[in-house]
């Protein structure tokens, strides 16, 4: 397979069958032989393409860098160009590099979704909703521009909206594990625990158990009375294989994310508290959020 039929799958974003790969590694073993000076705009492009992958960010930049210098209207490039900004966190040019594509080609799809994507990682929770509808306008079928209208409804605390566009999600792939345990999540935030509690149990089912699903498993049950032995067993069993859990939650997760899981926590414990006396595990329970969210309250407070 030539450069001429591989870029039309790249331009697209379109995954790649093992025949595909194998040409893609052939062709680049063809401009990676070729002197510099020889690389045109396309040829800059695919390299680039091929660093990003490998989430080579400040190698990438520079392949389009070269592509666009060559072609200062290849859409493409500044588009790809934006990943690589967005991947090192400098969403102010990754957000200039995707209106760019957008401004060379109004129905360009990807560009659309990936500003969508700067813009919820900005916080501009109306922009990246007007995007991922464009998507969606664009073309109708682009569940993953679905999915990012969810969680950027549930990152900006619309949860209801965020519920609904998860289900959206769901009833195109039931077994989509992401969706259900966002939407899981989405329902606990919002109140609705037993909801939260099914869909979290069904994700486990689909992606297998993990440190992750015993913890949320164990929160969701934290605000179920009659669940106290349920939350303690889950909670117990997430902090024997991390113990740190939390602090490394905090350390690494964006801030407002945990600041949101440490205050909903501090409203649990407090429920777990006031029924501290009514079993053994509720009791156990509690002694195991006191020691927790002590140390998690006071890394979230000191900016850890």
């Amino acid at each position: 397979m030539t450069k001429e039929k591989l870029l039309p799958l790249l331009l697209s974003n379109r995954a790649l069958n093992k025949a595909q790969e194998k040409a893609l590694d052939n062709v680049y073993k063809e401009i990676a032989a070729m002197n510099t000076d020889s690389r045109d705009a396309e040829d800059w492009f695919i390299l680039g393409y091929l660093e990003l992958k490998e989430e080579h960010a400040d190698e990438a930049l520079d392949m389009f860098d070269r592509s666009i210098k060559l072609l200062p209207e290849f859409e493409a490039a500044y588009r790809y160009r934006a990943s690589a900004y967005a991947m090192l966190k400098d969403y102010t040019k990754a957000e200039k590099d995707a209106s760019k594509a957008i401004e060379l080609d109004s129905e360009y799809a990807d560009a659309y979704y990936e500003r969508a994507f700067i813009y919820k990682s900005l916080y501009e929770w109306d922009k990246a909703l007007t995007d991922c509808d464009k998507v969606m306008e664009l073309e109708e079928d682009h569940l993953h521009a679905i999915l990012l209208k969810a969680k950027v409804h549930y990152d900006a605390t619309s949860y209801e909206e965020a519920i609904v566009s998860y289900t959206d999600v769901l009833k195109e792939d039931p077994k989509n594990a992401d969706a259900l345990s966002s939407r899981g999540l989405a329902y606990f935030f919002n109140n609705q625990y037993e909801e939260a509690l099914a869909d979290i149990k069904k994700a486990k089912v689909v992606e297998g158990a993990s440190l992750v699903f015993e913890f949320n498993i164990g929160i969701i049950c934290c605000a179920i009375p009659e669940r106290s032995k349920e939350a303690f067993r889950h909670l117990e069993k997430a902090f024997k294989k991390d113990g740190n859990l939390l602090m490394n939650y905090i350390e690494y997760a964006d801030k407002k994310e945990a600041a949101r899981l440490i205050g909903k926590l501090n409203i649990l414990f407090e429920a777990v508290k006031n029924r501290k006396d009514e079993n053994f595990y509720t009791r156990e329970l509690y002694e195991l959020l006191n020691r927790k969210l002590k140390n998690a309250n006071e890394a979230l407070n000191e900016g850890v």
